[in-house]
């Protein structure tokens, strides 16, 4: 709402008239039709979502997941050598063949070295005298084998006497008897001057005393 004031002279007075304007539809609160925002008018912007708009808000929750705290892996690297050690490949000597029988004053001369002896239901037959080479060279592999095994020592033994053919010595008929495991014996004359390797498998001799 507006006031105007006229004046207007009549006759001489002046009048003074005030005329009341009203504007309709528009009151001294409301800004006139068109006019501008007055400044430092705060603006409240409403954004609306557009008709037929599928965006749904945004309800993930947020990571809750805690840090990864393991220690880095500081184990050194193995930096051992190969074994390149050769594989022991060292055969076990066998143990040596054990004496299974020691008979003492045992009746034996080997005059010519091919008599055989006879105890405890066993014949042993001669094969060498100690210290010499066979009668028959066809014995010396034999004698070899025989001579070349690891066994328990003998607790008698000669001194690489010799064989008698003439009548025994004090002492050369009579002797003891050493009986190892493996079919192999030794007779030692009491004097000590015939020492005969002997064995049970038979041999057949190609001389005559």
């Amino acid at each position: 709402m507006s006031s105007i004031r006229v004046h207007a002279r009549l006759g001489g007075v002046v009048l003074g008239l005030t005329f009341i304007v009203v504007v309709a539809g528009c009151t001294s609160d409301d800004p006139a039709p068109g006019a501008s925002q007055p400044i430092g008018t705060d603006v409240v912007a409403q954004t609306t979502t557009p008709r037929g708009s599928s965006l749904a808000p945004d309800t993930t929750a947020p990571d809750t997941t805690a840090p990864d705290t393991t220690a880095p892996d500081t184990t050194a690297p193995d930096t051992t050598a190969p074994d390149t050690t050769a594989p022991d490949t060292t055969v076990s000597a066998p143990p040596p063949v054990e004496i299974v029988g020691v008979y003492e004053a045992i009746g034996f001369y080997p005059a010519c070295g091919n008599e055989a002896l006879d105890h405890e239901g066993v014949t042993w037959y001669p094969l060498v005298h100690s210290g010499f080479d066979p009668m028959d060279p066809a014995l010396q592999d034999r004698v070899d084998e025989v001579l070349a095994v690891e066994r328990e020592d003998s607790p008698v033994s000669g001194v690489d006497g010799f064989a008698r053919v003439p009548a025994p010595g004090p002492g050369d008929d009579i002797g003891t008897l050493v009986v190892w495991a493996d079919g192999v014996a030794r007779w030692v004359s009491k004097s000590r001057d015939l020492d005969v390797w002997m064995i049970d498998d038979e041999i057949v001799y190609t001389w005559v005393c």
